[in-house]
């Protein structure tokens, strides 16, 4: 079994050894010095990369169970807005943007609540198997080793900036909609 920290709108390469286990479970605990990326994703507009992260309020990072978001409307606006601004073109924007934007004003008592109820909504519209918690051992960070199985699937200002295989999964459900499912699982279209 393969267990992987919980993000917040994992990047395509965590979908990647996600999919590629029989058994892959999503841990809330971090091990002291690995980089504390849970409240962090990336999205690629007109100017490239932007990395979004949620404010975080307090708590110790190797528990995501007891890490406080911090809930912002001002937050909130400013996430839907760049999702607006690299994704309103995009051929799925418009069927997904309304099922995706309530989870940046809802109130959460914790960060892994936060990143449970993201992936399970991605999972969900992209057909992909529900992830199962294990929160008694410590995840990890399937890394780059993923990054060579990934395939161009149409990523938008390909004219100004390289194929970007670290972006969020929120790319891949923008730009593929349903499709996006069998594009994470390394399958032919």
């Amino acid at each position: 079994m393969i267990l992987l920290h919980s993000l917040w709108f994992p990047p395509v390469h965590w979908f990647s050894a996600y999919l590629k286990q029989p058994e892959t479970a999503i841990s809330p605990l971090w091990s002291k010095g690995a980089v504390f990326q849970a409240n962090r994703t990336i999205i690629r507009g007109p100017n490239g990369l932007q990395h979004l992260s949620i404010p975080l309020q307090k708590g110790p990072r190797e528990d995501l169970r007891l890490i406080t978001p911090l809930n912002s409307p001002k937050w909130a606006r400013a996430c839907c807005n760049a999702l607006k601004t690299a994704y309103g073109t995009s051929a799925f924007y418009r069927y997904y943007d309304y099922l995706i934007e309530p989870l940046f004003f809802k109130e959460y008592e914790h960060l892994f609540q936060l990143n449970m109820e993201a992936l399970q909504l991605i999972c969900s519209l992209l057909n992909l198997p529900a992830p199962v918690v294990n929160d008694s051992v410590q995840g990890a960070n399937p890394g780059q080793q993923n990054l060579k199985d990934l395939k161009d699937y149409g990523q938008y200002f390909t004219e100004r900036y390289p194929f970007s295989p670290e972006v969020g999964v929120l790319d891949v459900l923008f730009h593929c909609g349903p499709l996006g499912g069998l594009i994470l699982s390394g399958k032919e279209l």
